[in-house]
């Protein structure tokens, strides 16, 4: 089927990847979607306590940027960076951290309060200033190249970190925080084994899917320290 060709294409593009790049697994072949879950996990739905009392004006926003995240090289050869391309056609990762941030975000603070007002004495603005996320390999740059030329696993770590401002102003009086968050979630990567099909080609927990919900745990690490800033200043 087509599915399957372009599967097969795509495999073969990340074994030249890791080849010419020696960064392993995590090296991409084929421009992919990352689906950046946008729900509230259970711990943050816990730790929320609704106020209905005060009546708030909310504000939510990013500066992040949406669109396709290219890996660049750093100090060291065994992780690689992800950052923002201008050119929409790059071979890279299609990534919406801003667009995922201020849907959580929103979902948040609905639960959060009962009484929102487009104008009020109070209010609570959100943003996402930073977006960073990496992939680090586990394996040794070697190993990684044997196993794309002759099959075997490679193990890669895969990393998010939010930057998040909050700021709360109640009458004349404002208090600003700015909190950092992140995550790291592990990933298989398998060629000509089991893993390949299993992990990459049925999609469940391919390397896409692992960083789109390891930037989520990410964002819902920061929302949890938002509701904490929250609770301090009686909101």
């Amino acid at each position: 089927t087509n599915k399957k060709i372009l599967y097969k294409e795509c495999t073969v593009m990340k074994k030249i990847m890791v080849m010419i790049s020696l960064c392993g697994a995590f090296t991409i072949g084929c421009s992919t979607v990352v689906p950046i879950t946008t729900t509230m996990n259970d711990t943050l739905s816990m730790l929320t306590k609704t106020n209905s009392k005060e009546t708030v004006c909310i504000s939510v926003a990013s500066s992040v940027k949406d669109g396709v995240y290219v890996q660049k090289d750093t100090a060291d050869s065994k992780t690689k960076d992800l950052v923002f391309s201008d050119n929409s056609q790059a071979v890279g990762y299609q990534m919406t951290p801003g667009v995922a941030f201020k849907a959580m975000s929103t979902e948040y603070l609905n639960n959060k309060f009962s009484k929102i007002a487009e104008k009020s004495n109070t209010s609570v603005s959100i943003t996402l200033s930073k977006f960073d996320a990496s992939s680090a390999l586990v394996n040794s740059t070697g190993a990684a190249m044997a196993a794309a030329m002759f099959g075997g696993e490679v193990q890669s770590v895969l990393r998010a970190k939010v930057t998040v401002d909050v700021s709360i102003t109640k009458g004349a009086k404002t208090v600003e925080k700015k909190i950092v968050a992140s995550s790291e979630a592990t990933h298989t990567s398998g060629y000509s084994t089991g893993t390949e099909t299993s992990n990459v080609y049925r999609g469940e927990n391919n390397y896409e899917s692992v960083m789109g919900r390891n930037i989520n745990s990410a964002m819902n690490k920061a929302l949890a320290s938002v509701n904490a800033f929250l609770e301090e200043n009686q909101l």
